[in-house]
C-alpha cells in the first residue's frame, strides 16, 4: 500500500472534464485512453493495440480485447464511440469539445475496430487520443444512471475505493487489469493535508509514503534525509488571469502593462528561494522541441505606466480584486505581486482567498477580475494552447469570451501542417501573439518538488520484483546481478474469528516492499507451513515437516542451479523456523551454502510495542497482533469486525499455557504437546482490541526498515563454503 499526501482534494471524478491537477492522480489511475505516452515521450498503444491512417482525414483504431471494466462489462468498440460522442456532447461541458470539433463521424466498424473519420487534416489527433480529458468510458454502466462526479468505472488498474470528501480517498488494486502483472500496489490512500508544515512532518515521520509540493524552504532538509528522496522540476507554472471582459482589463493595454509591472524575478526569489524559474512568454517549458525562446515581457515599471496612461487609467483611482487560493503555491506568489502593483500605485487592489473548488468554479464561470492560478501542460504537443487561447477555449478564453481572428488562424494553420514549427511556420509566430493579445501573464515556472520516503511502495510502472510476474527473458536478465532472492513462506491458520487465515500474504508483502528498496527478487510464495497444532480450527491447512523440508530444499537447489547463492527465507510464521533451520543444515552439508532466515514479527522488540502501543507488555499474540493490524492495514475488506471476540487466558487443567506446547507449571517450564482447541476455544490468545491499521502501517514500516538494511548487508556476505562435493564434518 502506498499512502500519499494531498495538497488539497479532487473536485471531480469525470474523466472528460479538467478540474485541476490533482483531479489527474485519480482519473490517470482508473481510466485509459486509447493511445498513451512512453517514458520517453512517444505515442504507444494504450486501449487500441494498433491504428492506420489511411488519408489525413481518415484514422482507424483496433481495439485492445479481453479488457473489462471495473463494472465487469466488457471493453468494445461501442464503448470508444460512446466516449467521443461524449467529449463533443454540449451538455458534458468536456475540457477537449472544441479540438475533438474535428471529428465528423465515429464508426463501430466491428466489435473491435472503430473508424474516425475527420472534417480537415489535424496534426495532433493522436496528441489528443493520448489526453488526459480523453478517457474511454463505460457505455452500459453510464447509461444505467451512474454519476460521474461520484462514481466511476475505467479500464485503469485501480479502482475507485472508499473516500470520505476533504478527509481521506482511496484506489484499490484491480485484479483484472488487462496489462498483467501491473499494478504491483494494493491499494493507494491518499489525505487531503494542505498546510505545508503538517505534510512534510507526516513524510519524515513516516505517516505518508509520499507527498506533492514541497515549498522550497523544506527542499534542502529532505534532501539530507537519507530515508527520503526529492524530485524537482520545472513543469507547472503560475499564471494570472486577467478577465478582459471587466475594466481596466478590457483595454489590452492594460492587459500589456501589468505584464511589465510584474517583477518575476523577484517572485522567484522571495516566494521560491531562487529555485523556481521566471516566464518571459508563452506555456511552453524550456527543453520542449517547441519551446519559443522569446523574451516578449521582462520587468520594466516605466514601460507599464507609460501603457495605462495612454489606455487613461489612473491606478489610485481603480480597484482591482485579486482572487487567490489558500494554497501556499498560490498565496505567495499573489503577495508579492500585490506589494509589487501597490509601488506602481493601484493602492486600492484587494486580495481575497478562497478554497480552491470556490476558485475553480470562478474560473469556469469566468466570474472574477484577477486571479492566479496553476496549470501543466496535459501533453507534449504544443497545441495545449488551444485550451487556453483559441475562441471557445475552456481555460481561459470561452470563460471571460476572449477571441482573436489571429490567433485563431496561426492555431487552425498549425493543427494542419506538417512540420510547422519552422521558422516563420505559424506555431513560431503563435507565443508572441499570444503574449501581446491575450489577458494572461505569466507568472514563472513551479519548483514542482515531490517527495517518495524510502519506504514507498512502487508503482505500477516501476521494475519488477516478483519473479513470478517476470518472463524467462526477464528472470534472465535479473539473475545476471545474482541478487538476493528472497523467499516468503507463512501458514494458513486461523488468527482469531475476524482475520482471514492466509498469514502468508503478509510475509509476501514485507518482501515486495524490501525488494523494491534493495533490488532483491522476490520467489513465489510459499503458502503452506507446519501448523500442527491449529489443525482442529477450519481454515488450517498444514504439511508434514518431511513434506515441506524437501519443498524448501528443492527450492533452494532450483536456485543454486543458476549461479543464485544469496537465499533469504522471509518467514511469517513462527512454526516454520525448525524445519527452516534442518533446510538451512541441509543445504550447507549437501551444497556448501549459507542459507539465511528472517522471521519479521521477532523484530517487534518491547521499544518498538512501547512507541506504538505505549505499553510494551500489550496482550498480542493468536487472535490479535501483529496479524490483526497487519490485516486491517493491508486487506481491510478482509477483515470481519462483526464477528471480534475477546478470549480467555488461554489455560489446560487450570495451567497458563505460554506458547506451542509449553506449560507454565508453578513458574516451571514443562512442555505437553496439545492442539490450540484444547486450550482456547475462540483462538484468542491476545487483545484483539489493540489492532489498527495505524499500528499495522507501523510494523511494515519498522519490519521493512530492519530487512532492507540486513538484505543491503547480507548481499555483501560469503555464502559458499570452500572446497568440493558435500561438506563432511571432520571425525
Amino acid at each position: 500500500m502506498l499512502k500519499y499526501a494531498l495538497l488539497r482534494d479532487p473536485t471531480g471524478w469525470d474523466p472528460h472534464i479538467n478540474q485541476g491537477a490533482t483531479q489527474y492522480t485519480f482519473t490517470a489511475n482508473i481510466y485509459e485512453a486509447l493511445l498513451r505516452y512512453s517514458p520517453k515521450g512517444t505515442l504507444e498503444p494504450g486501449l487500441a493495440v494498433r491504428w492506420e491512417n489511411p488519408d489525413p482525414t481518415t484514422y482507424i483504431l483496433h481495439i485492445r480485447r479481453n479488457v473489462k471494466f471495473h463494472s465487469g462489462n466488457p471493453l468494445t468498440a461501442d464503448d470508444v464511440k460512446f466516449s467521443i460522442d461524449r467529449i463533443l456532447d454540449p451538455n458534458t461541458a468536456a475540457t477537449r469539445s472544441r479540438e475533438f470539433s474535428v471529428v465528423q463521424s465515429v464508426a463501430v466498424v466491428d466489435p473491435f475496430t472503430v473508424k474516425i473519420t475527420l472534417k480537415k487534416p489535424d496534426a495532433p489527433f493522436l496528441e489528443l487520443l493520448a489526453s488526459g480529458e480523453a478517457m474511454i468510458v463505460d457505455k452500459k454502466w453510464a447509461q444505467s444512471g451512474q454519476n460521474f462526479k461520484q462514481a466511476t468505472s475505467g479500464t485503469g488498474p485501480f479502482k475507485q475505493g472508499p473516500f470520505e470528501a476533504g478527509v481521506r480517498y482511496a484506489l484499490v488494486k484491480n485484479p483484472d487489469y488487462w496489462e498483467q502483472p501491473y499494478p504491483y500496489l494494493d491499494r493507494i490512500e491518499y489525505a487531503s493535508v494542505p498546510k505545508d508544515e503538517v505534510r512534510m512532518q507526516a513524510l519524515q515521520t513516516g505517516s505518508v509514503d509520499m507527498t506533492e509540493y514541497i515549498p522550497w524552504q523544506y527542499i534542502k532538509t529532505l534532501e539530507k534525509d537519507p530515508n527520503i528522496r526529492v524530485f524537482v522540476g520545472h513543469d507547472t507554472f503560475n499564471v494570472i488571469r486577467l478577465n478582459p471582459k471587466r475594466p481596466p482589463f478590457d483595454n489590452p493595454k492594460v492587459r500589456q502593462a501589468f505584464n511589465y509591472l510584474i517583477d518575476r524575478k523577484e517572485i522567484v526569489d522571495l516566494a521560491w528561494g531562487g529555485l523556481s524559474r521566471p516566464m518571459a512568454a508563452g506555456l511552453i517549458p524550456e527543453g520542449h522541441w517547441a519551446y519559443p525562446n522569446l523574451n516578449v515581457w521582462s520587468y520594466d515599471p516605466a514601460k507599464g505606466k507609460r501603457l495605462l496612461a495612454e489606455a487613461g487609467v489612473n491606478p489610485a483611482a481603480t480597484k482591482i480584486i485579486f482572487d487567490s487560493t489558500t494554497l501556499s503555491v498560490h498565496i505567495d506568489d499573489a503577495q508579492i505581486i500585490v506589494t509589487q502593483l501597490q509601488k506602481a500605485g493601484f493602492t486600492q487592489i484587494e486580495l481575497k482567498t478562497m478554497d480552491v473548488p470556490t476558485q475553480q468554479k470562478k474560473r469556469v464561470s469566468g466570474d472574477y477580475q484577477m486571479f492566479i492560478d496553476g496549470f501543466s501542460l496535459p501533453n507534449p504537443d504544443p497545441d495545449s494552447y488551444s485550451v487556453w487561447f483559441s475562441s471557445g477555449g475552456p481555460l481561459y478564453a470561452k470563460p471571460v469570451g476572449f477571441a482573436d481572428d489571429t490567433l485563431d488562424k496561426l492555431l487552425d494553420e498549425g493543427r494542419t501542417t506538417l512540420g510547422c514549427f519552422s521558422t516563420g511556420g505559424p506555431w513560431a509566430k503563435r507565443p508572441a501573439r499570444t503574449s501581446t493579445a491575450s489577458g494572461v501573464c505569466r507568472a514563472r515556472w513551479v519548483t514542482r518538488a515531490p517527495a517518495a520516503s524510502s519506504t514507498c511502495g512502487r508503482s505500477s510502472t516501476m521494475a519488477k520484483v516478483e519473479l513470478s510476474r517476470m518472463t524467462w527473458r526477464e528472470a534472465q536478465d535479473a539473475f545476471r546481478r545474482n541478487p538476493v532472492i528472497l523467499l516468503p513462506m507463512g501458514s494458513v491458520e486461523q488468527h482469531g474469528p475476524h482475520v482471514p487465515v492466509g498469514d502468508y500474504r503478509y510475509a509476501t508483502e514485507v518482501a515486495r516492499r524490501i525488494a523494491a528498496r534493495t533490488g532483491a527478487l522476490v520467489a513465489p510464495t510459499v503458502p503452506w507451513g507446519y501448523s500442527e497444532h491449529f489443525r482442529p480450527f477450519p481454515g488450517t491447512l498444514s504439511v508434514r515437516p518431511e513434506t515441506l523440508t524437501l519443498l524448501l530444499e528443492d527450492i533452494c537447489d532450483g536456485f543454486l542451479r543458476f549461479g543464485l547463492d544469496h537465499l533469504l527465507f522471509v518467514c511469517g510464521h513462527k512454526g516454520n523456523m525448525p524445519i527452516l533451520e534442518q533446510v538451512g543444515r541441509r543445504m550447507r552439508e549437501t551444497h556448501r551454502l549459507r542459507v539465511a532466515t528472517v522471521e519479521p514479527w521477532s523484530w517487534l522488540t518491547p521499544a518498538f510495542r512501547r512507541d506504538a502501543y505505549g505499553n510494551e507488555k500489550v496482550s498480542i499474540g493468536h487472535g490479535s497482533d501483529p496479524m490483526g493490524s497487519l490485516a486491517m492495514a493491508l486487506y481491510p475488506e478482509d477483515v470481519r469486525k462483526d464477528l471480534l471476540e475477546l478470549g480467555q487466558p488461554p489455560a489446560f487443567a487450570g495451567v497458563p499455557f505460554k506458547s506451542s506446547s509449553q506449560l507454565d507449571f508453578e513458574g516451571v517450564p514443562a512442555f505437553v504437546y496439545l492442539d490450540f482447541d484444547e486450550v482456547t476455544a475462540n483462538g484468542v490468545m491476545g487483545d484483539p482490541r489493540v489492532s489498527s491499521p495505524e499500528i499495522g502501517n507501523k510494523i511494515l514500516d519498522h519490519v521493512v526498515e530492519i530487512g532492507a538494511h540486513f538484505v543491503e548487508n547480507f548481499a555483501k556476505l560469503p555464502t559458499r563454503i570452500a572446497g568440493d562435493g558435500p561438506r563432511t564434518v571432520p571425525t
